[in-house]
């Protein structure tokens, strides 16, 4: 965590230039084509590079599909760097799903507007559908977008955590490839707290599954088929350098940030719904104002079922 710290200040007025000039871009959106908005969001990246000491290394880029193809970057989660890590690959505009608490904090907002990403409320299902069903038509369209099925990290290091189904239903809709994406020790670039070492992150990019390959599956299959394959090139690449892989088969926590909104959220529905029932008269009985404890928020990316897939009970 140091090392992200240390960034923010040794890199702060850089960052601040830069992050200033976005928002004026922002403003003036119409005035810059999408390849320049995406040249000045890799210019803020490799600038938080630079700070972190930060050299990524990039692996299968000829397994992208064609520019004019539109596909879904499907990636591991495991800290701050990892949207960073697979922008600074692309030659080519790439948008990213994101949560929305998360998006709104500043630089990110900045980075996310010039990415021309979508904000995702783990806390909304509808908003979830909705979300959803975009990106999937702007796939459909010709667009490259990265999801993180983790929803989230907790330091989970090279390990990978169980995947949510809910974002997959933009691949069934655009009827695109979906390109799995492993990321290794990009956790180290921005969650360590040795703030001199320099480190070299991992971005592979394999093979491109077609739609052929996965339109007769059910979401949840699809899912754990991309899950499956990134585990076991995960395994492969950690047994190269003499260590081994270790499973954690469990849900990412859902982000502080949009629990705590949640949280409120159940509070003040709480405490409206006693005002009213306190304005109902009842015979000779007193109004209680006790809640039910509130329900675990959903966590996991909804979308619309297909025939054959039952929803899983969440990753600038």
């Amino acid at each position: 965590m140091f090392a992200f710290v240390f960034m923010l200040i040794a890199g702060f007025f850089p960052l601040l230039f830069l992050l200033i000039y976005a928002s004026y871009v922002l403003k003036h959106k119409e005035r810059y084509s999408e390849e320049r908005r995406f040249s000045l969001a890799k210019k803020i990246i490799h600038t938080c590079e630079f700070f972190s000491n930060t050299s990524p290394r990039f692996f299968g880029l000829e397994n992208l599909p064609p520019k004019e193809t539109g596909y879904l970057l499907i990636a591991n989660h495991q800290g701050k760097y990892d949207a960073l890590a697979v922008i600074s690959a692309m030659e080519n505009p790439l948008g990213v799903l994101m949560e929305t608490h998360q998006a709104g904090k500043f630089g990110v907002r900045q980075v996310m507007g010039l990415l021309d990403g979508e904000n995702i409320d783990l806390t909304r299902p509808r908003q979830q559908l909705r979300i959803i069903r975009r990106i999937g038509e702007r796939v459909r369209d010709g667009a490259h977008f990265l999801v993180f099925p983790e929803g989230g990290y907790v330091d989970n290091h090279n390990s990978i955590l169980n995947f949510h189904n809910g974002c997959l239903f933009s691949a069934y809709l655009a009827r695109c490839p979906i390109v799995p994406v492993l990321l290794v020790d990009t956790y180290r670039s921005m969650n360590r707290n040795n703030i001199f070492a320099h480190v070299k992150p991992e971005v592979h990019f394999l093979p491109p599954i077609p739609y052929e390959a996965y339109k007769d599956l059910s979401r949840e299959e699809t899912t754990q088929m991309v899950r499956g394959i990134l585990i076991q090139k995960m395994t492969e690449r950690l047994a190269e350098r003499g260590e081994t892989y270790v499973p954690r088969d469990m849900d990412a926590p859902m982000p502080k940030a949009a629990r705590k909104a949640y949280e409120a959220e159940l509070r003040a529905n709480a405490k409206k719904a006693g005002v009213k029932q306190d304005e109902r008269p009842q015979s000779g009985k007193v109004p209680s104002r006790e809640t039910a404890p509130p329900e675990e928020p959903p966590h996991e990316l909804t979308s619309a079922p297909l025939p054959d897939d039952a929803r899983k009970a969440n990753g600038g």
